[in-house]
């Protein structure tokens, strides 16, 4: 068996089952001190150094085999606290210490601080001063106030989605009552722009319908009249055109029709309705109006629901969201039909445009 079989032998673990059968052993005798307690290679090693040795002559052939010994190492200096530059001078010269660790151990004390005086009491900051009351006049580069409203009509019919109100009522009579107090504050609101939709989900049916009181009259009537400005005392107008939820078959006449004149909410230009301030204003469905006094500002009403013809139009003359061919158009005897419609709305829609090309060329002259 070879050297390294064996030392493999002799160095192999025992198995959990060998230490657990095995009786217990006495710990093995301390290794024996002096060069014969080397391992073999060691040992060979060894002799042939010292051979070698006794060959050249070298002064570790007389000490033996022995170690020469080391000169003791000279104690590490101690640290201290400031920085001593004597044993890091140069033979020649004085070396600068590092100006960070210099002016760090060498700064002279701080002198004391002096003694805190008596500070007298400070008084409490202001308060803020409360925000300046509205003035009186309004400033010279405004003529004149107004509103803009529009899809401001509701319906509980129609604005109710599956159970819950969509748009509640409520909310009609908070923009009104925000209206009427900015106009109160203003003083100087001298009309109103309606843009529309006034009259969900239909319109209105003549100029006695009594949704001209309980959704328009009524909701705004507290609306002030201007007290300063041009049209001060004067009744404030409600510039209107129609919207595509005013047109259907309560006003079929307007829809068909290419009088406006038969126009149910043409027909009730300069109604109050029971509202003493305001009043409705609508001439025609396209009309140009100057609403203040001595001013050079102009108002442009122009009817372009022909936009609106293929939704529009189903309305008028089937009653519901789509004409069938089965369906029998409404009302086909005053000649009011689904193509009769849109050929008027479109027909009003081009006058609309040349009447604002006409007054855009006479203002330019």
């Amino acid at each position: 068996m070879s050297r390294g079989l064996r030392g493999r032998l002799r160095t192999r673990r025992p198995s959990g089952c060998e230490s657990a059968a095995a009786p217990a052993r006495a710990p093995p005798p301390p290794p024996p001190a002096g060069p014969e307690a080397r391992p073999g290679r060691q040992r060979r090693a060894a002799a042939a150094n010292r051979s070698l040795a006794d060959a050249l002559g070298s002064p570790r052939a007389a000490a033996g085999a022995a170690p020469v010994p080391r000169p003791p190492r000279p104690p590490l200096p101690r640290r201290s606290a400031r920085w001593d530059p004597a044993p890091h001078m140069p033979p020649g010269g004085v070396q600068a210490p590092p100006a960070a660790r210099w002016h760090q151990c060498n700064r002279p004390p701080a002198p004391p601080a002096p003694p805190a005086l008596p500070q007298p009491p400070q008084p409490p900051p202001p308060l803020m001063p409360p925000p300046p009351p509205p003035p009186s006049e309004p400033p010279p580069w405004r003529v004149a106030s107004f509103f803009v409203v529009g899809d401001w009509g509701f319906d509980p019919g129609m604005h109710v989605w599956r159970g819950a109100e969509a748009v509640k009522q409520r909310c009609q009579g908070l923009i009104a009552e925000h209206m009427r107090r900015e106009a109160e504050e203003r003083g100087d609101v001298a009309f109103v722009v309606n843009v529309g939709d006034s009259f969900y989900p239909s319109g209105v049916s003549s100029v006695d319908d009594p949704q001209w009181e309980t959704r328009w009259a009524q909701q705004y009537a507290q609306l002030p009249r201007p007290r300063r400005g041009a049209n001060a005392g004067e009744v404030v107008p409600w510039y209107s055109v129609y919207g595509n939820h005013d047109l259907s078959q309560h006003d079929l006449d307007c829809a068909c029709r290419a009088d406006a004149t038969r126009c149910n909410q043409v027909r009730a230009h300069g109604a109050q309705r029971g509202a003493p301030n305001m009043s409705w204003y609508m001439p025609d469905v396209s009309y140009f109006a100057t609403p203040v006094r001595g001013s050079p500002l102009e108002l442009v009403a122009l009817d372009f629901n022909a936009a609106d013809a293929s939704k529009l139009c189903t309305w008028v003359a089937c009653a519901k969201e789509r004409c069938d061919s089965w369906d029998e158009q409404f009302d086909a005897a005053r000649g009011c039909t689904q193509a009769g419609c849109a050929a008027n709305l479109r027909q009003r829609e081009a006058a609309a445009a040349a009447r604002e090309r006409e007054q855009t060329a006479r203002r330019r002259e």
